[in-house]
């Protein structure tokens, strides 16, 4: 087994660290990788402490670099290393046991270059520490969601290959050199980046306001080399000393909503103290950082790209996307669809996948398609009639273009109607079709991975945040309404509605986070382990109805649902309604219009309502539905059942308006 793991040579450099060096090297030699399989290079890098005296107490290599440099240092260390894998840490930082193990996972890949770990605050009593943990100003993960991903040098380790392919550390950068060689892999070396959060380094964290603003503004002149010597991959105002000024200027404005922001933070659960402190330090911070910026880039305006670098920077170029454990792109040959294999099936379904997508790409040339829902996470069900097999999982695709929404439907529909007469899918068809600046700017997200398109449209995804636990919530609502409609499909629809309102309660605990803390949301598998993993906050019982819903769904053996608990179902929905906050703002306003003036938390009241109406294992009571607001208008002489099926309807048409999306289904063909 020890065979198959890389020799690995870890480089620590030091620069007059005697105090943390001693701690950091007690943790690389208790590491639980095997011993004779790594071992560990310290670059003394021109120290005037006792730092050479430290290192000689531990049975490791001891090198020098008199030139100053952090970057010179690492240079030095993977110029005295033979290993295929060169690691590297921070003198004053603490690697978790089991680090150099994790890191390395997934070295079997040969696309991926760059294995990235965690980095984590040490435990501290000070608010400025406390601070910088609570804002994740020093996670990998942060970086590597930014538009352009990067990583430090803190936790992390590359294929001897990669200094080969995009050079070794850039010596002329004071700071920010671990961001520079990241992005170059990626870009010119054709490596792709592996992230594990189990490869934990502990790092002290600044612990007085001097020192945490002295830092970032190294950082702001570590970004502004950046800037500068990857011009060609940013906007090009991002390389305006104007731009920071006016957003310094800004910031010392944003002061007026001091009361707001501090009252949000307490909210939030934080601490008087803390929620107090903190907005105060958020604008300290970021003048910190754009006056580094500021210093750091050329007067006058941004510089314009040579001919040269135009064509250096060749737009036909794909940047290997990060590997988040939710890799962001869909291998269609060899990803899995569907939960129980069917290869038929699963044959049929690629195929028209690939015929889809090309038939889109040709209607809209510039576009790039998302492959979301059951399929791309390889829970798609299907279901055997005889010697039929149909799929039960819709094609849900999401076509992100620069083209308005309106040409581009219009092209998508005129494309794709003659095809799906000809040929029919297999199963029913959903496209959702984004503008690309809503993507951007982050006011629509979406999770699933790319299918087909320019893959480096994927910078955009890590950063999303997670999508509205209340339209999960609605969701979940109607599913449980309309769970008496098809008597035949009754433990179906109420699992799907308990499973829904699982992952809104999930989604709002992610709300404003990453996509990495909320993409896995999209898997049932995912909700029941989290569930379980939360069963204080759902409770025993709602915990265990959400693992027998999952359990159902997947086709476990367990007892369905009987009709006769819908009063309980009900209830159990209404408890976790509870625990998700409404939604607010002006985009939740626009998004109200949008529905026929009926916000959400409406929406639900009235599915709630509805599905009260219907007496345990009869009828619906014709009382509760005459009394239901939206009965108003309907014709009269109509049974109860009729009645209830109608007012579902029409709220399912409120609830599933989306003007942005168009559906191909299998019984009616096109419908808006």
């Amino acid at each position: 087994m020890s065979a198959s793991l890389p020799m690995v040579c870890v480089v620590v450099p030091a620069l007059n660290e005697a105090g943390h060096l001693e701690a950091c090297l007690n943790a690389l030699l208790e590491q639980d990788y095997p011993r004779d399989r790594y071992h560990i290079v310290v670059v003394d890098n021109a120290s005037t402490d006792d730092t050479a005296a430290r290192i000689a107490r531990h049975p490791v290599t001891r090198i020098t670099e008199p030139v100053r440099g952090v970057a010179r240092a690492r240079n030095a260390g993977v110029a005295a290393s033979r290993e295929e894998c060169i690691a590297f840490t921070d003198a004053d930082c603490i690697p978790c046991p089991h680090w150099l193990s994790s890191l390395v996972e997934g070295w079997e890949d040969p696309d991926i270059g760059c294995f990235v770990g965690e980095i984590a605050g040490a435990p501290s009593d000070r608010l400025i520490a406390q601070y910088v943990e609570d804002r994740k100003l020093i996670s990998q993960r942060q970086l590597l969601a930014a538009m352009i991903p990067v990583a430090a040098t803190g936790s992390i380790a590359f294929r001897r290959q990669v200094f080969s392919s995009a050079g070794p550390f850039d010596e002329t950068f004071r700071y920010g050199e671990d961001a520079d060689l990241t992005w170059r892999l990626q870009k010119w070396g054709g490596f792709g980046i592996r992230y594990n959060p189990r490869a934990l380094v502990l790092h002290p964290n600044p612990d007085s306001l001097i020192r945490l603003l002295r830092r970032t503004r190294h950082e702001g002149l570590g970004l502004a080399a950046f800037h500068l010597r990857h011009a060609d991959d940013i906007r090009r105002s991002q390389i305006s000393r104007a731009r920071y000024r006016r957003a310094m200027l800004k910031a010392v404005l944003g002061l007026s909503a001091y009361p707001l922001r501090a009252l949000k933070e307490k909210r939030r659960g934080l601490p008087l103290r803390q929620a107090l402190t903190f907005p105060l330090i958020d604008k300290l911070h970021s003048l910190a950082l754009m006056s580094g910026i500021t210093s750091g880039l050329p007067p006058g305006p941004p510089p314009t790209l040579s001919p040269a670098r135009r064509e250096a920077a060749d737009p036909a170029m794909t940047c290997p996307a990060v590997d988040y454990r939710d890799r962001l792109i869909h291998t269609l040959t060899r990803d899995p669809l569907f939960l129980r294999p069917c290869e038929p099936l699963t044959d049929q379904v690629r195929r028209e996948l690939e015929t889809l997508s090309l038939e889109i790409l040709t209607a809209v040339p510039d576009a790039s398609i998302l492959l979301t829902g059951s399929l791309s996470v390889g829970e798609g069900s299907w279901r055997q009639t005889g010697n039929v097999t149909t799929c039960q999982s819709d094609y849900d695709l999401v076509v992100l273009s620069a083209l308005p929404p309106g040409f581009g439907l219009r092209a998508i529909r005129r494309r794709m109607r003659p095809l799906l007469e000809r040929h029919p899918a297999s199963a029913d068809l959903d496209i959702a079709y984004v503008w690309q600046p809503f993507l951007q700017r982050g006011w629509i997200t979406t999770g699933g991975r790319l299918l087909a398109g320019d893959p480096r449209r994927t910078v955009w995804l890590p950063g999303l945040p997670a999508p509205r636990s209340s339209s999960a919530m609605t969701r979940a609502f109607l599913s449980l309404a309309g769970a008496h409609l098809a008597p035949g499909q009754y433990p179906d629809k109420v699992s799907k509605a308990l499973v829904q309102a699982a992952q809104a309660v999930l989604l709002d605990l992610c709300r404003g986070r990453p996509r990495k803390e909320w993409v896995g949301l999209l898997s049932r598998e995912v909700i029941r382990k989290r569930v379980l993993d939360h069963t204080e906050m759902f409770g025993r019982e709602t915990a265990a109805d959400v693992a027998r819903a999952v359990a159902w769904l997947n086709g476990e053996p367990c007892s369905p649902w009987p009709a006769e608990e819908h009063a309980r179902r009900l209830d159990t929905l209404r408890q976790m309604r509870a625990r998700i906050r409404p939604p607010t703002g002006w985009l939740q306003g626009v998004r109200s219009l949008a529905h026929h003036a009926r916000s959400e938390p409406q929406l639900i009241d009235s599915l709630c309502a509805l599905s009260a109406c219907w007496i345990t294992g009869g009828a619906p009571d014709a009382g509760r539905l005459n009394a239901l607001p939206e009965t108003r208008g309907c014709p009269a002489g109509r049974n109860p059942v009729e009645s209830y099926r109608l007012l579902h309807d029409r709220l399912a048409k409120t609830v599933q308006f989306y003007p942005h999306k168009i559906r191909w289904t299998r019984k009616n063909g096109f419908i808006l």
